[in-house]
């Protein structure tokens, strides 16, 4: 009896140990919870639901396919690790939506407790270290990471970024762990394209802390970044992605970045109300935005006056400013303007600023500050739970983000599918013609293809020849050329099938 009694205590102890890991997963939960039940959701029908390469037993084909499934190209989304990671849920769960988001939270209290680990290891006390994790995982910037199963990339990435970053702040060089953060650096590249920054990260921590050793180690980092990354941007391409702010100019992307700056950091500390997609492209460089951008730039700076930790503060912003790069739109235009997610890494060097100011409450007011760290941790998860609720329908979902961002001509798109597959063909027609002329110059080819399939089914092949057609001028898009093949096979044209039909496969290879 004694040596059962000693085995559970030291059961018990071991557990206690765990307690702010277990306070993490479990806060997570709390907030994630009813989300398990969310159907497949906008670019994860495409991704996840209908991509053939998921459901076959060739692995090695995944790396040789974009996300979306489409043949490589260095315009198009490589990320083979998360088209690894949705492999794995297909053959574990099949087509079972609970299954996918289940492994998202899995990933996410591991990211969680990477996050913890690192805040310890930056001298945090435990619970302040347990209160910043929070802060940072239950923030809703957070949520298209962890509820959205297309955004599995960033979750994936961010726990590669953050374990090397782990990893690097012991101070000692060791062959071992550098093979290891090479590994988890090489890994996250393959997972999302905004990781490429991440080395740079690493080099202004080496100098501003580590030795030479880690310096040099860092600097070939950057050297492989800057090298995956000019491959990914000056090979031959395919085409590009449609959006406002790739339609822009050069000059507008440029005037434009104020914008950006300024909401990624609105969202941070004010994250409501949130939508998934931003596309407001600004024509004039001294804007509203500028002025606020410089403003909230001498906000910034105003606590390495007072910080004991100065460089560790600056290099804290640094950290928030650098993972926003790949996403200021200067170089390549991406999908959208802004979306929340692209700040989900970011948003560490904020929350890594936020605890060295709080390391300045002098000792007496201990509990006041742990009172006002728990009080913003409820409020970012309250924001959380209520955002969340939009994710457990399609239909919730765009609707009450087209009341924040109309021109998103993918969720008009996306509501009109919807409203097709309930058999209201006219509600449908209406929304996927909305989409074709809220994008730019009106060359949408998924919208196009879906009004064609609307004419079609109304029995009108004249006028779903015509949207087929464009669809396929304008985008090259795989289901207009299955469309019209089908059309014309019907119809019997037979010597413009076998010329169409020869053009969709050479597509195809």
């Amino acid at each position: 009896m004694h040596y059962i009694i000693q085995m559970f205590k030291k059961k018990f102890k071991a557990i206690i140990s765990f307690k702010y890991e277990i306070i993490i997963i479990f806060c997570l939960l709390c907030c994630y919870f009813y989300t398990f039940f969310s159907p497949f959701i906008w670019d994860d029908l495409v991704m996840v639901r209908d991509n053939p390469y998921l459901k076959q037993l060739d692995f090695f084909e995944l790396f040789f396919r974009s996300a979306f499934g489409e043949p490589f190209s260095p315009s198009k989304f490589y990320r083979p690790i998360q088209l690894v990671s949705f492999w794995f849920d297909y053959n574990v769960f099949g087509l079972n939506a609970v299954g996918f988001r289940v492994m998202s939270f899995f990933y996410g209290s591991l990211l969680g407790i990477i996050v913890f680990h690192c805040f310890k290891k930056l001298h945090f006390q435990s619970f302040i270290s347990c209160c910043l994790t929070l802060l940072f995982l239950l923030h809703p910037l957070q949520i298209e990471a962890i509820t959205y199963i297309s955004g599995r990339g960033d979750l994936l990435y961010m726990v590669f970024c953050l374990g090397a970053f782990l990893l690097f702040l012991k101070p000692k060089f060791s062959y071992r762990r550098a093979s290891l953060i090479f590994l988890l650096i090489i890994a996250a590249f393959l997972t999302k394209e905004n990781s490429v920054v991440f080395p740079v990260i690493l080099f202004g921590y080496a100098w501003l802390f580590l030795k030479k050793r880690q310096q040099y180690f860092s600097m070939g980092l950057v050297l492989i970044a800057l090298s995956y990354s000019a491959i990914r941007l000056f090979l031959p391409a395919s085409d590009g992605v449609l959006s406002w702010i790739a339609a822009a100019s050069f000059f507008e992307r440029i005037c434009t970045v104020p914008y950006i700056l300024v909401t990624y950091l609105k969202l941070s500390f004010f994250p409501f109300p949130l939508h998934m997609e931003y596309h407001n492209v600004i024509s004039t460089f001294f804007s509203v935005h500028f002025f606020v951008l410089l403003v909230l730039l001498l906000l910034l700076a105003v606590p390495v006056l007072f910080v004991v930790q100065k460089k560790l503060y600056v290099f804290a912003i640094g950290w928030f400013f650098c993972c926003l790069i790949p996403v200021l739109q200067v170089v390549v235009g991406l999908a959208s303007t802004v979306r929340e997610h692209w700040a989900s890494l970011a948003l560490f060097g904020l929350v890594l600023g936020l605890g060295l100011g709080v390391q300045q409450i002098p000792k007496r007011f201990y509990y006041h500050r742990g009172v006002v760290l728990v009080c913003m941790i409820v409020l970012l998860a309250g924001v959380t739970i209520h955002r969340n609720q939009f994710w457990l329908s399609e239909q919730t979902l765009y609707e009450n983000d087209l009341r924040y961002e109309p021109r998103s001509f993918v969720m008009l798109n996306n509501l009109g599918r919807l409203y097709y597959e309930q058999g209201q063909i006219d509600l449908a027609k209406m929304y996927f013609l909305k989409a074709v002329y809220r994008s730019p110059n009106h060359v949408y080819d998924v919208a196009l293809n879906n009004v064609g399939a609307v004419y079609l089914s109304q029995g009108n092949q004249a006028l779903a020849e015509l949207y087929f057609k464009q669809s396929i001028r304008y985008g090259q898009y795989l289901l207009a050329y299955q469309n019209l093949l089908s059309l014309y096979k019907q119809q019997g044209r037979l010597a413009e099938y076998n010329d169409l039909k020869q053009t969709y496969q050479q597509l195809q290879k």
